[in-house]
């Protein structure tokens, strides 16, 4: 496709929610009727919540850890999904009292960085009754998956992001595990419907919309691809959890949900950031552990014109911390700068493909309907910060040719 015949008018990323910087070209994206978007909208309600009440949710989550180990089931009483950030580390720690007997599980696929390794060695660490387990997909099998979301969805992440919700669940079924502690509700906390929002565990419809993107299971690819269905089961949301005596609990039901209290909480406990911030973000502790979920992000950029900067920006606009100008300015400086060649080089090295060809793979999912060609290789998001435009972005063929 000739770039210099695109749309000449692409829809504009606004409106914007009037609180935070989340664009409507956000999937799932809704606005109530004061024009704010449902994350934000579940953040005015968060500060009516008293001390007391907080109090009294912590001793209900104290008490789901209690009633697991009084259940004396022969091998855990509480399974942790862990990736070794902040956020998992935090559900260790609080899972961590009245003598529960806790399984971190984590999925390992072989890209860790080395800041990856050492903050998930830490989780171990958290206590004499936490024990961890690494698995390991096939890793033939994996790439195949990563190299298909990639190449027909857009996302490196998109059969990863299964397996990384599912697993656990399969485990904590094997081992007759009667609680599961799991992060933040998305629904709740980055905007969704308020069904899902409203729930304190996880179901096969919040798997569907979290976990999986759109209604695009793991068997879709398995029959396109001549994997056999067994194969994948890992994969897939358990449908006997919801029957089973297992429990699973969003630990943001329980407790604030809030990056800077869970940051503190995890270098107490022998955690690690970046000594500067990179890979488009402000931040230097997120997403550190590996390098294929930049470039998931980086492609949210490309296909719906907002990227990590924007997610770590509303966050921390809901929380308090800054306001939505001081938001503005965040975004301006790191949303558009482009993966770096560490990152690229070590993707298309595990992926076995070259990084021009990875770069040309990303460029293709660039949404003409949002970007509009500018010059010399370079595009603009009409309508980015509620300006104009963005400053000119350049194609990844050309920056890794």
């Amino acid at each position: 496709m000739n770039e210099m015949n695109v749309q000449a008018e692409p829809r504009s990323l606004g409106p914007y929610c009037g609180a935070c910087w989340f664009p409507s070209s956000k999937p799932k994206f809704e606005l109530s009727a004061v024009g704010l978007c449902r994350a934000c909208e579940s953040e005015v309600k968060r500060p009516s919540l008293s001390s007391d009440t907080w109090n009294a949710l912590e001793e209900q989550f104290s008490e789901l850890i209690r009633k697991a180990v009084e259940l004396e089931t022969p091998n855990f009483d509480v399974l942790v999904p862990v990736s070794g950030g902040k956020d998992s580390i935090t559900q260790v720690v609080r899972a961590n009292q009245h003598g529960a007997r806790i399984l971190a599980v984590s999925v390992d696929y072989g890209v860790k960085t080395k800041v990856g390794r050492h903050n998930l060695d830490c989780v171990p660490n958290v206590g004499n009754n936490v024990h961890l387990q690494t698995y390991r997909p096939p890793l033939g099998l994996h790439r195949r998956l990563i190299l298909d979301g990639l190449f027909t969805y857009g996302d490196p992440d998109f059969y990863s992001h299964t397996l990384l919700h599912a697993y656990p669940l399969h485990q904590a079924l094997a081992l007759n595990i009667p609680l599961v502690v799991l992060g933040e509700n998305s629904a709740a906390q980055y905007g969704g419907t308020a069904e899902l929002a409203q729930l304190s565990g996880m179901t096969r419809d919040w798997f569907e919309s979290y976990a999986v993107s759109g209604d695009r299971s793991v068997f879709e690819a398995a029959e396109r691809l001549g994997i056999e269905r067994p194969s994948l089961r890992f994969y897939d949301f358990p449908d006997s959890l919801e029957s089973s005596h297992t429990k699973t609990v969003f630990m943001s039901s329980y407790f604030p949900w809030d990056s800077e209290t869970h940051l503190q909480i995890a270098l107490e406990n022998g955690f690690k950031s970046l000594t500067e911030a990179r890979e488009g973000t402000f931040r230097n502790y997120v997403g550190i552990d590996e390098h294929i979920n930049r470039i998931h992000q980086y492609l949210k950029l490309l296909k719906f014109g907002y990227g990590r900067t924007t997610d770590h920006v509303c966050e921390e606009i809901r929380v308090g911390r800054i306001t939505r100008l001081e938001g503005k300015s965040l975004i301006s400086e790191y949303e558009l700068r482009p993966p770096s060649i560490e990152v690229m080089t070590e993707v298309a090295n595990f992926l076995q493909i070259s990084i021009s060809s990875l770069a040309e793979i990303m460029d293709s999912y660039r949404n003409l309907d949002l970007w509009i060609y500018a010059e010399d290789d370079s595009y603009v998001l009409p309508g980015f910060l509620l300006e104009d435009a963005s400053p000119p972005v350049k194609s990844l063929r050309s920056l890794f040719p």
